[in-house]
């Protein structure tokens, strides 16, 4: 799951630890967005067991390689894109 801390009816964070504290879904990677550079927004996000942080502007290399790093791949930076 991506899911950004500022969201309309929930914070991220909020969702984060519901994902992670429920039995059948526990094992989802959650990668938490967030605009705010500061340390807290670290700790929050770390506090609800995300699997990755990661700062708005999103870079596609980063995001891509965060992805595969948790859903187990093998990922290079020089890996082509697939048309799909």
């Amino acid at each position: 799951m991506i899911v950004d801390f500022e969201m309309p009816d929930m914070c991220g964070d909020n969702l984060c630890r519901a994902v992670k504290a429920d039995r059948d879904l526990h094992q989802i990677p959650v990668i938490l967005v967030t605009s705010g550079r500061s340390a807290d927004d670290h700790a929050r996000a770390v506090r609800a067991q995300a699997d990755d942080v990661l700062m708005k502007p999103l870079n596609r290399i980063q995001l891509g390689l965060s992805v595969s790093r948790l859903l187990g791949e093998d990922r290079h930076l020089g890996s082509a894109r697939v048309p799909f």
